[in-house]
């Protein structure tokens, strides 16, 4: 999960540079980036949708115990559900 919204910032970050040398082009190739993302929040879904919290941690500061945890659970709403 952080994975992928740092792969975002990253292209972010490499959006004017690859500009500059591509053109055009840069777009198509920036463009793998979100969609990289979007299929891996997407392989999520099954378990997001089966009641299941997915957790993210990172350490941060190791020597210290901090760590970051994300989360990612849809609230449980009939008419979301419903068919």
């Amino acid at each position: 999960m952080l994975a992928s919204i740092g792969l975002i910032a990253i292209a972010m970050l490499a959006a004017v540079p690859l500009a500059g040398r591509l053109g055009r082009r840069a777009g198509w190739l920036l463009a793998l980036a979100p969609l990289a993302a979007f299929i891996h929040f997407l392989t999520q879904m099954p378990t997001v949708a089966g009641g299941a919290v997915v957790t993210s941690t990172l350490a941060w500061v190791p020597a210290l115990a901090a760590c970051r945890t994300t989360l990612c659970k849809i609230p449980h709403h009939p008419r979301i559900l419903r068919a």
